[in-house]
């Protein structure tokens, strides 16, 4: 059910990023030749011309995107870290269309259009995610879009862990116990649940996909990544 709920969001954040893009491509046409932010020298081109390209612009934008995973979980991850994300993909993609507009023998597209729209491009797509990873936040905060987790190791560091991420409710991982290879661990309970064992009822030991979090295995002097 949850990941039917997050390809659903992901789906959505696409489209919704397409039609920013094609906002942004009108408005930088209308900046340029209608708004009178520059010298018209040649004239004003047709908007059909422009509208035209749209078509290429959404195929190389919306391949750059998935290329580039833009629509990967980002529990944990900065505002800061996901617009660079955005401003790598949408620079990459801007050189992408300038190069084919050089087999356009017919018509010039001015390069003032593609300065515009890639800054309004990197501006109204960076703000709109991280407003839309903000209301992700807002409701994992009152409950919504929660996942459970057991963290593997119930030592200082897996207790730390399981601290810190209840500190951190918009995270929207909930702990919900243990697992430990130790026998005097398992039965034993925590501020966040009991301790399990680690191997799975037909004696494999789970792994960290089947656990969820790894921490550090009940090692004192080792500490790993958590994995989520």
């Amino acid at each position: 059910m949850l990941k039917r709920h997050a390809q659903f969001l992901q789906s959505l954040l696409f489209l919704f990023d397409l039609a920013m893009i094609s906002a942004c491509w009108m408005a930088a046409y209308y900046i340029r030749f209608v708004d009178g932010w520059g010298p018209v020298d040649k004239g004003v081109p047709p908007l059909e011309i422009y509208i035209y390209l749209l078509v290429p612009i959404l195929i190389v934008w919306g391949v750059s995107f998935r290329a580039f995973n833009l629509y990967r979980p980002r529990r944990m991850g900065s505002h800061l870290a996901e617009v660079f994300d955005i401003a790598v993909a949408n620079s990459l993609s801007v050189l992408i269309l300038v190069g084919l507009t050089f087999f356009v023998r017919h018509f010039e597209y001015s390069r003032l259009v593609f300065l515009y729209f890639w800054v309004l491009n990197l501006v109204a797509l960076g703000f709109s995610r991280m407003v839309f990873r903000e209301g992700l936040r807002f409701f994992r905060k009152q409950g919504y879009n929660q996942r459970h987790c057991l963290i593997i190791g119930a030592g200082k560091l897996g207790q730390r862990i399981a601290h810190s991420l209840s500190l951190h409710t918009e995270f929207g991982v909930k702990v919900r116990g243990y697992l430990s290879r130790h026998p005097h661990k398992l039965g034993q309970t925590f501020e966040f649940g009991h301790c399990l064992s680690l191997s799975t009822p037909g004696g494999r030991a789970a792994s960290g996909k089947d656990a969820g979090i790894s921490s550090d295995h009940d090692r004192r002097s080792e500490s790993h990544p958590v994995n989520l």
